[in-house]
């Protein structure tokens, strides 16, 4: 078994060294080069123990020791490229910084610089942990291979000036990778090592599909085992993808996998599938991440063949963040993929201060995607032209976890076809603004319930799988609860009461013999929208063929003022209807019914119609060709209201 760069090969590169001369009777600087990667090489094949005891590890036989000092020796894991003087300040243990042009890289935008990156960040790693510089270049530092960190490294450059381009970085060979905190089944160290060492990169795989990650949903936070790297920074770097074949698009510019303790931030990026990539969900590329974070990134130019997502996507990982990003130029309209920001299968995840004033209306043109996750959050987001600002989807029935709700706060939408699409449950959603957005909300299908809205809304959206009521009753939007107003009919009769045989105090009006009467409500702006209206009446003895005119007759409707211009003779809108003749001399119960589910939207709203004025509906009921004794009674109204 080979053991992985782990937390053991963090102790102090001085230490490992003192006690190999110690077992060997010689003295630091009689080290050589290729002793120290022999000696790595023999750390590397030692089991991991399972107390996990340091002193364990490093009782390997003094004859094993011996030959490996003593034997013409190719190294195994990798040729640092460094001489004498710089070993012995390796072996100090108080080294500080190391810059990667020590180890060979020129930065004139020509020379391969991928060899000189790696050396300094493994020489780093052999010290037990260190910081990598990179100085501003000349022209650009040229990498043609993906770069590890292994743990407790930094490596970092100077700013917006320190250039850094990545030829092909597909998925066939390199793994889609620029820069990779860990190791995965995708995109393995030990294969990158391996070919740095016999000198077949850029051309060897980077896949090692005998690499076990874990599975999708057994998250690093739990399953320490498959921790590859912690405490780990990259930043002060810009990173340019740069394709120069048939495959344009892929790459990732900070990857980061089987990580915990990590923080990638001050990066600038152009051309890059996704500039971070948090962990992935891909089958069997599905490593996962701990406390890793992301942060002050800008996307210069995303790639306009194809991007996932632009800024970043967190998968397969626990309490990690995207926060404080920015997309400068759109991507290509109709584009594969294309969003901003994504997750899957994620819990206690932060997605913030994200900027993206022009997305782009790619195939997919969300602004954030929250997707099967629990305990998220996202705030404080801008996005324009898109499809979709902010959405929320799940496909796993586990991450609709009513103890771990999901927050959405603080959305600008500016120029989308929606503000907030709603494919999922549990979610709570609150300061939402838009500005010319077709649509304010969109519940996206039936999985769209149990869902708290607390800002207003006016403009819905509705998947027609379901009437829109039925979204509007299963959900808790602020202003649009399902509500009921009761009416007696004595308080709207808008007829003479004298017209009237009897009225009672509580909730019955009744006729007198070939009167008419009329009842009339208006509809209060608190009340959004209406979903149906109904009574309760009774047909009097002889309402068939009592009254000459023809038998009584009941007509409910909801009326709409159609313009304010002074015609008196203008005719209301009717927005529904419905009446009810006795079929009967007896005396007869009976009800009323007019609703608006059956036709879309499935209510009618108090504002935004096409047929007439806001805030103008009234409810209308008229009793013609009366008998003495038809009863009203009392009425009903279904609205979606405060």
């Amino acid at each position: 078994m080979k053991l992985r760069l782990t937390q053991q090969e963090y102790c102090n590169f001085s230490g490992i060294i003192t006690e190999v001369n110690f077992l060997n009777g010689v003295s630091e600087k009689d080290v050589s080069l290729q002793q120290v990667s022999a000696v790595r090489s023999i750390t590397e094949a030692i089991l991991i123990p399972k107390n996990n005891d340091e002193t364990e590890m490093l009782g390997y036989t003094a004859k094993n020791i011996d030959a490996a000092l003593t034997a013409e020796i190719n190294p195994v894991e990798f040729n640092l490229g460094l001489d004498e003087s710089v070993l012995s300040t390796l072996n100090q243990s108080n080294v500080g910084t190391l810059s990667v042009m020590a180890f060979g890289a020129v930065g004139d935008g020509v020379t391969d610089d991928s060899l000189a990156f790696q050396s300094a960040l493994t020489a780093a790693h052999l010290m037990g942990g260190g910081r990598v510089f990179v100085p501003t270049p000349g022209v650009e530092y040229r990498l043609t291979y993906p770069i590890f960190l292994f743990s407790n490294t930094e490596l970092f450059g100077t700013g917006a000036s320190c250039r850094i381009i990545m030829e092909n970085p597909t998925l066939a060979i390199k793994g889609r990778g620029c820069i990779v905190i860990g190791s995965s089944n995708e995109i393995n160290r030990d294969k990158a090592i391996t070919a740095y060492n016999a000198g077949t990169f850029p051309f060897a795989s980077v896949t090692d599909r005998s690499f076990v990650n874990p599975n999708l949903g057994a998250f690093l936070r739990d399953n320490q085992q498959f921790v590859q790297s912690s405490k780990c920074s990259v930043h002060d770097l810009y990173l340019v993808a740069r394709y120069t074949g048939s495959n344009l698009d892929g790459g990732y510019g900070v990857n980061m996998v089987n990580s915990q303790f990590c923080s990638v931030y001050n990066i600038w990026g152009e051309g890059w599938t996704q500039l971070i990539g948090i962990g992935s969900d891909v089958t069997p590329e599905t490593p996962s991440n701990y406390e890793c974070h992301a942060y002050n990134l800008h996307v210069i130019t995303p790639n306009q063949n194809k991007t996932y997502y632009s800024i970043g996507f967190i998968a397969n990982s626990t309490d990690c963040s995207i926060k404080c990003a920015k997309q400068i130029q759109p991507m290509a309209p109709g584009s594969a993929n294309g969003s901003g920001v994504a997750t899957n299968v994620v819990e206690n995840i932060e997605i913030a201060d994200i900027f993206i004033p022009d997305l782009g209306r790619t195939m997919s043109s969300e602004g954030i995607l929250l997707n099967n996750a629990k305990n998220c959050s996202v705030k404080n987001i801008h996005i324009g032209n898109a499809i979709t600002a902010v959405s929320t989807y799940y496909t796993l029935s586990e991450f609709n976890d009513k103890s771990k709700p999901n927050f959405i706060n603080g959305i600008i939408a500016v120029d989308c076809d929606q503000a907030i699409s709603i494919y999922s449950k549990n979610t709570t959603i609150d300061n939402v603004m838009t500005k010319n957005c077709l649509y304010e909300l969109y519940f996206g299908n039936l999985n769209a319930t149990e869902n708290t809205i607390k800002y207003d809304i006016n403009n819905f959206r509705f998947n027609t799988d379901k009437p829109p009521y039925f979204y509007l009753q299963n959900n808790t939007v602020k202003g649009w609860k399902y509500q009921y107003k009761y009416l007696r009919p004595g308080d709207i009769m808008f007829s003479d009461k004298s017209n009237a045989n009897t009225i009672n105090l509580n909730k019955t009006v009744a006729t007198k013999a070939g009167t008419e009467i009329s009842f009339l409500y208006n509809i209060p702006d608190s009340m959004k929208a209406i979903a149906d209206v109904r009574c309760y009446l009774t047909f009097g003895a002889n309402a068939l063929t009592g009254n000459s005119a023809g038998a009584s007759r009941v007509d409910l409707s909801l009326r709409r003022m159609v313009a304010f211009d002074g015609n008196s003779n203008a005719t209301p809108f009717i927005e529904m209807a419905n009446s009810r003749s006795a079929t009967s001399d007896a005396l007869t119960d009976t009800n009323l019914v007019t609703q608006a589910t059956s036709t879309a939207p499935g209510f009618i709203p108090g504002k935004g119609s096409i047929h007439g004025l806001d805030n103008s509906l009234d409810v209308l009921i008229m009793m013609t060709n009366n008998v003495v004794n038809n009863v009203m009674k009392e009425i009903r109204i279904a609205y979606y209201g405060d």
